[in-house]
């Protein structure tokens, strides 16, 4: 007898698995497909940091702002025990918009926001002075001649234990997670969809009442009978570097890089990585894999941006890499990433685009809602 589930989730990254989270929330029942290991792709692959949208605050984007900060704090309330908080520094400059006054005043409207949150937040920003920076940071101290600006976000500190914990809590909702299990065609079911897929060699089938479908790059490719929702979509490696020292213990140092987006070094245990690179990506590989060329024009723009880390290819210990969904690429070669994730609803199907790590259970709880809807639930 084929089993029916309530929803079927192609893709076990975070997206998916916090879909999986807010249905299970709901009392409904899903079943996650990965067609490797939980986490394995993107979503193990980004700095795995969790933003709060303190930057949206530039625009005025004071709706994105708020979603990013309830996005941040309930990931914290929910998971504290394997994120850490993460205060990070950002430059002053003399006058401008990056100057003293205009971020004491963002910094005020910011936390005005969280207190309209119902979750306590990772911590609180302030500025340094350029004294006090020489004496906490002082490898940063050269970037920040007029002092700097600390805001705080949170740090994924054991993302296996994060997954073990999210799978834990999905599975004690009554939802499924089966791993190694590679969906490889969908067709109309009496149930609605019917599923085929590969797991341990065997081709197995099971039916769904609704569709999700989070896997990224193979959204509109490799999986037969799936529309094309997201046509005209461009893809880019985002890749950080990770190298063998670890030049700060405590804080995630941020300067603008030569494109003018802004570079990010975190502490990996007892590496520091550095990232996140963007380059358009001519096709898709798996696993996506870095050149040589690559990564030496990081370590070259690295290096041009904050010389006194005077960065050498053997400082290099490894990369990690994902691919990210982009709006277009310039001439020079350089993605423009979507700002926000992209819901697609179908009928019964759902498809989702996700470009952040902090937005999980947010994305996951309108999946949740559509779900609620078409099966006609409460």
């Amino acid at each position: 007898m084929v089993e029916v589930h309530d929803v079927v989730i192609i893709g076990g990254g975070l997206s998916g698995l916090g879909a999986a989270l807010q249905l299970s929330a709901h009392k409904i029942q899903a079943c996650v497909f990965e067609a490797e290991t939980l986490c394995s792709q993107t979503s193990g692959n980004s700095h795995r940091v969790v933003h709060g949208g303190f930057r949206y605050l530039q625009s005025l984007a004071l709706k994105r702002v708020y979603e990013s900060a309830y996005a941040q704090a309930e990931f914290f309330s929910l998971y504290q025990r394997y994120l850490t908080p993460f205060p990070c520094l950002l430059p002053l400059s003399k006058w401008g918009a990056t100057s003293a006054l205009p971020l004491r005043c963002a910094l005020t409207g910011y936390e005005a926001i969280q207190k309209m949150i119902p979750f306590r937040p990772p911590g609180r920003g302030r500025l340094y002075s350029a004294e006090e920076l020489l004496d906490e940071v002082a490898c940063f101290s050269p970037q920040a001649p007029h002092g700097a600006f600390s805001w705080v976000d949170a740090r994924v500190s054991d993302l296996p234990g994060l997954v073990e914990a999210l799978a834990t809590d999905i599975r004690a909702g009554g939802s499924s997670i089966q791993e190694h299990a590679e969906v490889i065609a969908v067709s109309a079911g009496d149930q609605g969809y019917r599923v085929q897929y590969i797991v341990e060699g065997e081709e197995r089938e099971c039916e769904a009442r609704v569709l999700v479908n989070t896997t990224g790059p193979w959204i509109n490719h490799e999986i037969a009978g799936l529309p094309d929702v997201f046509p005209g979509i461009f893809w880019c490696k985002g890749y950080n570097l990770l190298l063998r020292k670890k030049y700060e213990d405590t804080f995630g140092l941020a300067w603008k890089g030569s494109h003018g987006a802004y570079y990010f070094m975190v502490p990996r245990g007892e590496v520091s990585a550095i990232g996140t690179q963007y380059t358009a990506a001519e096709a898709l590989a798996f696993p996506p894999i870095l050149s040589e060329d690559d990564i030496g024009s990081f370590v070259q723009d690295i290096n041009n941006t904050y010389p006194e880390l005077a960065l050498s290819f053997h400082d290099v210990q490894g990369y990690e890499v994902g691919y990210l969904p982009a709006k277009t690429i310039r001439a020079d070669g350089t993605p423009v990433l979507f700002g926000a994730g992209k819901l697609h609803v179908d009928g019964r199907y759902i498809a989702l685009l996700s470009t952040k790590f902090t937005t999980c259970f947010t994305e996951g709880e309108k999946i949740a809602r559509q779900v609620v809807s078409l099966l006609g639930r409460r």
